[in-house]
């Protein structure tokens, strides 16, 4: 369930941060976002860099700027998400790090059952 959340929930963070929504009188913003990204001169907002940017006090207000079109409400909500996500992460690899220690453990009761 963990591992499926953070799938789902990366996507929708992604497409948050990176969406291009906004009313007609933003059109021009619109329109110039696209041209940046088309053009590669403006990298769309990853995971990586939405979970490193969260070290920043100002994460928020930095993807607002690179995403005028970002409501201050969708950049909060994705910060409440990449935050869940860590989480989760980390939840899962401390799972498969417990789950590794016990494999490790088992093999060694193994080996002291067989010499006693």
């Amino acid at each position: 369930a963990d591992v499926m959340f953070c799938d789902q929930a990366t996507t929708v963070a992604e497409r948050t941060v990176n969406g291009l929504k906004g009313s007609s009188s933003e059109r021009n913003i619109k329109v110039r976002l696209q041209y940046r990204r088309v053009c590669r001169a403006d990298a769309p907002l990853d995971l990586i860099f939405l979970v490193s940017s969260l070290l920043e006090p100002k994460a928020v207000e930095n993807w607002r700027s690179l995403n005028p079109l970002l409501s201050a409400e969708s950049a909060l909500a994705v910060e409440s998400l990449v935050v869940a996500i860590a989480l989760r992460a980390n939840r899962i690899r401390h799972i498969a790090r417990a789950l590794e220690g016990t494999k490790d453990l088992l093999l060694l009761l193994k080996k002291v059952k067989t010499l006693a």
